[in-house]
């Protein structure tokens, strides 16, 4: 038996109210008061609440119901951190490498992009896997390798606080995961986050963000699309979206979105399986 299949077993013999179904188990979740078996607990290696939202690998859960606590840190973690080659050659092999890394492994190194839901971004995007971080790597619409942004995979963000690893130096880039996409369309949507935009471009929606947050997106990284821009916040972001607004003239709009429960963003919305819907909303937009 794996130690997957153990600690499978383990859990559910620790919840209550399990209900097996096959691939999965349901069980009362742990962290609300919970009358209808709403933890959903799936052999490979998740789980999620339908009802609040808890979710994560089951390695972690059975930590936290065993009383675990993330360790204390001596400072306040930074979200960004840097800590890959600077030079440009050494860094597009470390992504090529990284690609190579996690196309081999569906699971468990690919289980965290299709709990995203962008798994289908792993191969035309070259997706990768480099100690405990997820590579995206940035190309111009001439395919030129341009840098890369890293995302910390759940257990490194937990056990350290970090959520991104960029190489020193490397300047706002505007990233776009499609460029036939985003060239052929007559629209593009301008979003603050690397999975909202990897989101987006899985639902067919042709999408940019810069690599730096934000507050680095700017007028001069959309002088090239000539055409309407439509820009999408996050929840609590609005202000930065009509900061921006007022510097595209007649190519900007803004969609304020009422994001649903368990939602701040576009990718929260296709991992909570809301894509439909968040289409529907794009087309609304462009078309009113």
């Amino acid at each position: 038996m794996s130690n997957l299949q153990v600690i499978y077993e383990e859990l559910l013999e620790q919840l209550s109210g399990i209900k097996e179904y096959g691939h999965y188990a349901a069980a009362l979740c742990p962290k609300h008061e919970d009358h209808t078996a709403s933890l959903m607990v799936y052999k490979d290696g998740w789980f999620r609440c339908l009802a609040c939202g808890y979710k994560g690998r089951l390695a972690d859960l059975q930590k936290e119901l065993a009383g675990w606590e993330p360790p204390v840190l001596s400072e306040a973690p930074k979200p960004t951190i840097h800590t890959l080659p600077t030079d440009p050659y050494e860094l597009e092999q470390l992504c090529k490498d990284a690609h190579q890394l996690l196309l081999g492994y569906r699971y468990p190194l690919q289980s965290y992009l299709y709990q995203r839901k962008v798994e289908g971004r792993i191969v035309p995007q070259k997706l990768g896997y480099w100690n405990n971080w997820y590579s995206i790597p940035c190309y111009d619409e001439n395919e030129m390798f341009m840098g890369v942004v890293m995302r910390a995979s759940p257990h490194l963000q937990q056990e350290t606080g970090a959520r991104f690893n960029i190489p020193k130096g490397q300047p706002a880039i505007f990233y776009v995961p499609d460029w036939g996409m985003a060239l052929s369309n007559d629209y593009l949507c301008v979003v603050f986050g690397m999975f909202d935009a990897l989101a987006l471009c899985e639902l067919g929606i042709p999408s940019g963000t810069s690599t730096s947050g934000k507050d680095s997106t700017n007028a001069e990284m959309l002088e090239w699309c000539r055409k309407t821009i439509l820009i999408i916040p996050d929840e609590g972001e609005e202000d930065t979206a009509r900061k921006l607004l007022t510097k595209l003239g007649w190519r900007g709009k803004v969609l304020d979105i009422d994001y649903p429960p368990n939602c701040k963003d576009p990718a929260d919305m296709l991992e909570q399986g809301y894509g439909v819907e968040l289409k529907q909303k794009i087309e609304e937009a462009r078309n009113g």
